[in-house]
Parts: C-alpha cells; structure tokens; sequence
C-alpha cells in the first residue's frame, strides 16, 4: 500500500488531542460493535429478502456517483461491504474496503472476496493523498464523536474532481422515529451501537463544512422494505422470504422516486438520508442541487 496518511499534516491542533482521546475507547466501543455486526453477517441468507433491502439502500448509496473506472475507499467497510450489491461488470477499478477491527474483515472477506481489504483506523487511512476518486461513508459518521472530525482527516485524500458519499440515519423520519420511541419504551431495546446516538442533519452539515467540503448533492431513501427487515433481521418483522421482500423493494424505489418530487415528505417518510460532498464549503452549506429523487 502506499505511503501512511499523516493526521497532523492537515488537521488542526484540536482535531488530532480529540482523535487521540477517541483511540483510546475504541476498543471497548469496538467490541460491542463488533458482536453485533458479526452476528448480523453470519445470519444473513444471501438468497432471502432481507438482503434486497440492502441491495436498494447501496444503488441509492452509488445512485450519483460512477463507478467504473473510479478508485475507491469504503471507510468502515463492516462485514458487509458496499460491494456486496454491486455487479461484476459495475466494479470500480479499484475498491478498498477498511475497518479497524480485523474480525470484522474477515468476516467481510466471507462475504465478499472482490474488494482490497485493509484493517485501519478510519481517521488513519494508510492511503496516498489525493489518490481516491470516492470515499464511501455507509452508517459510519455517527459512530465517531463529532470533534474527531473525520471528514476533514478524509477530504485530503480525494483527487481533483473527487467526492465523499454518505448515508445516515434519517432522524427526521416520523415513522422511524416513533418506531425507535416505542421500541424504548414498551421492549426496553436500541437498534442503535453507537455511543454517540444519531446525528441530526444540522450537525451533518455542520461537520461537512468544518471540514471545509460542500453538500453538492443531498437525498433520501428507505420508505418501507429496509425498516420491514426489522434492521436486516436483528427483530424479525416479517419472513426473510425473497418473493415478499423483491415486491416492498420495487415498491419502495417506486415511491422513492414519487417523493422526490416532494422534498418535504421524503424528509419526514424515509430512513436514510443520503450526501454528496464535494471539496470547496458553499457559504450557506446549502445543497447545490435541488434533486431529490431517490
């Protein structure tokens, strides 16, 4: 691999004592983290339904973004990486899948062979600077405290013309929101490992542009079939049957695309917001375009 990313060489004085302190608990946070998502990877019927569901969260993940040709760095890579969903002939020309915990790469190597996997911090990638077309953020920014400014440690990384692509809950989402209310409160349960909860899209938008990028792009997915999956099996909702979870997906992208006509309701109805971000902060950290379709 090349050279080591040095932190210090573009981050702020503040941003590397947080990122220190934040090392410090990472194994602890870790472990927790990890038993869930092993678990997750290991019950996981590649032939059932739930996996659709994950499947349509990924095409809107890439929906703005090109693959092919791209060199790309999927940060956080989980034991199910991004590449899962995406086919043969639709592969970048090179994906690099990281995690810092090195069960939860192998497990993902289970899952999928297709990548280049390396076992590192997300705020040190030992990648080149400005080598990568794309960096790939699926559910990982609210894992990391806010001050450790993971974006700003990942925005030198990126070629001229490069992007970071994230997808976040969306605590915006009424039904979502109601669901995890009375999961609390009548089962005691939280689908949510990280410590440091959800982050609203205010505070996204903030730590984009402390990281001095833009919102070039911003939208929404997951009406009804990723919710149904009970969060990808871990409460069992409805079967894991193929035929019943294909019909909620094709329904789902249906409306997904009807709403996009209706920034508001997509806002309020979906569980996932989704970013492009480009380098060069716009003064109102404003998206810059107005599509939202999914």
């Amino acid at each position: 691999m090349p050279q080591t990313l040095d932190p210090a060489s573009s981050l702020a004085a503040g941003d590397l004592d947080a990122q220190a302190r934040y090392r410090q608990r990472i194994q602890e946070e870790n472990c927790r983290t990890q038993q869930i998502v092993i678990g997750m990877a290991r019950g996981l019927n590649r032939r059932g339904g739930y996996v659709l569901a994950n499947d349509l969260e990924t095409w809107s993940l890439f929906s703005r973004v090109p693959l092919s040709g791209a060199r790309v760095l999927e940060v956080g890579c989980g034991t199910l990486p991004a590449t899962m969903s995406v086919p043969l002939h639709e592969m970048p020309a090179l994906f690099i899948a990281s995690d810092v915990n090195r069960s939860i790469v192998a497990e993902a190597r289970h899952v999928d062979a297709r990548p280049r996997y390396l076992v590192c911090s997300a705020l040190d990638p030992s990648i080149r600077k400005h080598s990568l077309d794309l960096v790939v953020l699926n559910g990982v920014l609210h894992h990391l405290p806010p001050e450790c400014n993971l974006l700003g440690a990942l925005a030198p990384l990126l070629r001229e013309g490069g992007a970071i692509v994230l997808l976040e809950p969306n605590v915006s989402c009424c039904p979502g929101e109601l669901a995890k209310w009375a999961l609390r409160r009548f089962f005691g349960m939280s689908m949510e490992a990280s410590p440091y909860g959800q982050f609203s899209q205010s505070k996204i938008e903030g730590l984009v542009r402390r990281a001095g990028l833009r919102v070039a792009d911003k939208w929404y997915c997951s009406l009804l079939a990723f919710p149904l999956t009970g969060g990808g099996g871990r409460v069992r909702v409805l079967p894991d049957a193929r035929p019943l979870f294909l019909a909620l997906v094709t329904i789902d992208a249906i409306l997904s695309r009807l709403l996009g006509c209706f920034p508001f309701l997509a806002r309020i109805l979906s569980w996932r917001v989704l970013y492009l971000l480009r380098p060069g902060a716009s003064p109102s950290g404003e998206p810059t375009s107005a599509r939202f379709r999914s």
